[in-house]
């Protein structure tokens, strides 16, 4: 919603009656203004259009969607202003107080610009901007940082590029649906797998064939999926692959059969929150979730960890047999445990990190626990009391070494989470999502920019106490050479995704 000049002007679609409406006194009543249905479309996953109203003419209207259209008549009629191709999903637009020919529309791809009233626009491929959820690497040299991407479907691209730097030449999708996680395949780097809804792909380099190896391909009122699920491989046992929707499944042949080791792990009944009030769906207090987080320990192939949507955390040591419920005390209905880290170093010590935004609580909550589950710790204190925690993840190669993504920044801890300290340095205040640790590596996924790879050559905790890698001297890791090519190259164009932002690094 946005007030024009005079303040009691305003337009919204923001009512039970999906339309576009406007006030003239203040927001006391409201008339429908068209019965164009366009303008006040939702986006495919529900996304509520944008009204935006020219700063400089109360007439001029613009409404953001899957398609963005423009009044010029107070809202009465409409027109398309630009819709696909171009990044599909239009989120936002902002209008020059300026000059009102000069726009910039934000999609979830990135951004456009026009200064012509839109009969021309940039585009969106000159910036380093991307929808990424989850993070993983390929087992191959560079290895392959891969994730699903908003609105274009995922992607694996080379840690290392061959042209002298990294540019989209090595930048590939793989098949895997938008929000997935993307599992590539530790015995053969020609399979990446994905899951996302109740999908579970599998994509094959050399043929850019895709098949759908889902052991839910039809689903019943039993069976409930996330638009995110959890897929990875066992650290201990590269045959088994493991996927998450309200149940656990295991498949040992590359999907072409499955094995449900578990039975429904979520919550029966979450109720309602009361930050919903009434405004909630028919038979919410119902509503059950699914699993939101899975991990397999690096020490034991037996030990599995789950957590759901919904607030709670399971454990199985048998291999899906048994399952206990381990939930920290106190973690609540409508708590989304949004990762899960078994310690590479100890079965007994996992992190948890929960997210519980759709309550209105933007507080940061992560636990730890030294007995697998028995008791936890929260092991929050240090991180800002509005950013809520979207992974954690141990550092692989360094015991008490932890690091955090939140709803705006990255964290690390050198004391196993008693104690965190920032780790922004240079990176974009964004919704950071995601996080993965190979090699001296780690790799951040996030809403806004990106993959970002900061390299990890950190000082021991006892030179440095709790202070930031950069803030004091470390050892530098490994150096890597090799022998320079003599290809004639094609030059790339300095406009272009590749010059003016890959060869930052990712």
């Amino acid at each position: 919603m946005q007030s024009s000049e005079p303040a009691s002007q305003a337009l919204t679609p923001r009512l039970p009656d999906w339309g576009v409406f406007r006030s003239e006194d203040g927001g006391e009543s409201w008339t429908r203004i068209t019965s164009d249905p366009r303008p006040a479309l939702r986006i495919g996953g529900g996304d509520l259009p944008i009204i935006r109203v020219d700063p400089s003419n109360p007439d001029v209207v613009y409404s953001t969607g899957l398609v963005t259209m423009k009044s010029v008549d107070g809202g009465k009629t409409w027109a398309s202003l630009r819709g696909a191709p171009g990044g599909d999903d239009y989120q936002n637009i902002w209008i020059s107080p300026t000059n009102p020919n000069t726009l910039a529309l934000v999609s979830d791809q990135g951004a456009v610009v026009t200064l012509n009233g839109g009969r021309t626009w940039s585009s969106w491929f000159n910036q380093p901007t991307a929808q990424l959820y989850h993070v993983s690497v390929s087992p191959t040299f560079p290895y392959r940082v891969c994730a699903g991407q908003q609105e274009s479907g995922s992607m694996c691209i080379a840690s290392r590029g061959n042209d002298g730097e990294i540019t989209d030449r090595d930048w590939h999708p793989v098949g895997v649906i938008e929000y997935g996680y993307v599992a590539p395949d530790p015995l053969d780097t020609d399979v990446i797998y994905g899951a996302g809804r109740n999908v579970v792909s599998k994509f094959h380099w050399s043929t850019g064939q895709v098949q759908n190896v889902t052991p839910i391909p039809l689903r019943d009122a039993s069976t409930r999926v996330d638009r995110t699920e959890p897929l990875l491989f066992s650290p201990l046992d590269p045959h088994t692959l493991y996927y998450a929707a309200n149940k656990v499944y295991k498949t040992r042949d590359g999907g072409v059969t499955w094995e449900t080791i578990s039975p429904d792990l979520t919550r029966e009944k979450p109720g309602i929150p009361a930050s919903v009030g009434a405004m909630h769906a028919p038979e919410m207090q119902t509503q059950r979730g699914a699993i939101y987080s899975l991990s397999a320990s690096p020490r034991d192939a037996d030990l599995l960890w789950a957590g759901t949507d919904d607030g709670l955390v399971w454990r199985t040591g048998d291999g899906g047999k048994n399952w206990a419920d381990v939930t920290p005390g106190g973690l609540s209905a409508w708590s989304k445990v949004t990762q899960i880290d078994a310690s590479h170093f100890d079965e007994s010590t996992v992190y948890v990190s929960v997210n519980r935004m759709r309550v209105d609580d933007l507080h940061p909550y992560i636990f730890r626990t030294r007995d697998g589950g028995k008791t936890w710790k929260s092991i929050s204190e240090g991180l800002p009391h509005d950013e809520p925690v979207n992974a954690v993840r141990e550092d692989t190669q360094r015991k008490g070494l932890l690091f955090a993504a939140t709803e705006k920044s990255v964290w690390m801890s050198w004391d196993d989470g008693d104690h965190w300290a920032s780790l922004q340095i240079n990176l974009p205040h964004t919704s950071m999502r995601d996080l993965w640790i190979q090699d001296a590596d780690l790799i951040v996924a996030t809403h806004g920019r990106s993959n970002l790879d900061p390299r990890r050559h950190l000082p021991a905790a006892a030179t440095c106490g709790h202070a930031v890698a950069g803030h004091c001297a470390g050892t530098p890791g490994a150096g890597l050479s090799s022998r320079a090519k003599h290809l004639t190259d094609t030059p790339i164009h300095p406009m272009s995704r590749s010059a003016r932002i890959l060869r930052q690094g990712l």
